[in-house]
């Protein structure tokens, strides 16, 4: 007898950043005001606020993201301080567990470009409130779907340079790199950074690459980046559906 399994399935239509991660997800149907409520558990309220609004990407109704801050940090936060943010949460275990485990693969990445270790980066960009809140937000509702297995489309980047705390960088981005290694990318004729490092750390630590993917689709979502280029729906698609046996596949998580 066939089984079946419920799949998440990603699509890098223009792009992947932590924010389409999660306004993908909640065009798909998790709650926002869930979201804002697991998300109280960081402690972390009174440094931001979250909001949402619909725009057309070109004809296609999307979900835009948007995390204000309302504080400004002092200082860079280490992985180490992130940690105990999440694990202290009282979030749910995998919840916990997966955030974790894309900080580490982030940290991991940046590291090796400045040729230092994971405990001792700092997180400039990809640390601040607006990172924790893409990340373990797509993680809350990646379990509120709780699906068997994940898959993703391969990784799509521009070209060119951007300018960072660090300075002047190639894109993709140094970071994106390390943490595409193993996994494919399709390059775009673009000058602009498509595909972020906390994007990148998502979509490859929690799903596996499936550029032909087959199940049965019973929603689809699309989360919108902040990015306006020419010729280009800078957009994730999201698709929850059904998967009969997939024995010839991969672990996924």
């Amino acid at each position: 007898m066939q089984s079946e399994e419920r799949i998440l399935f990603f699509e890098c239509l223009g792009g992947a950043s932590g924010d389409m991660c999660l306004g993908a997800l909640l065009d798909l149907g998790y709650p926002l005001e869930e979201l804002r409520r697991s998300l109280s558990h960081l402690g972390l309220d009174d440094y931001y606020e979250i909001a949402v609004e619909r725009f057309a990407a070109g004809s296609i109704d999307s979900l835009r993201v948007f995390v204000k801050l309302t504080q400004h940090e002092t200082g860079h936060r280490h992985l180490a301080q992130i940690r105990r943010i999440i694990q202290e949460s009282g979030l749910p275990e995998r919840v916990r567990e997966r955030s974790v485990r894309i900080f580490q693969r982030l940290a991991e990445a940046e590291a090796k470009v400045h040729g230092t270790t994971p405990e001792k980066v700092h997180f400039h960009e990809v640390g601040a409130v607006d990172a924790i809140v893409d990340i373990v937000g797509t993680c809350l509702a990646v379990e509120y779907f709780d699906p068997k297995r994940m898959w993703r489309s391969p990784l799509v980047t521009g070209r060119g340079q951007v300018q960072c705390q660090h300075g002047l960088i190639p894109v993709p981005a140094p970071a994106v790199m390390n943490l595409a290694l193993g996994s494919t990318v399709r390059f775009l004729d673009v000058e602009a950074e498509l595909t972020t490092p906390t994007g990148a750390a998502i979509l490859t630590t929690l799903a596996e690459e499936r550029s032909a993917a087959q199940f049965r689709v019973e929603r689809v979502g699309y989360g919108g980046g902040h990015r306006e280029v020419p010729g280009l729906l800078n957009l994730m698609r999201v698709s929850l559906g059904i998967a009969g046996d997939s024995s010839n596949s991969g672990e996924g998580f």
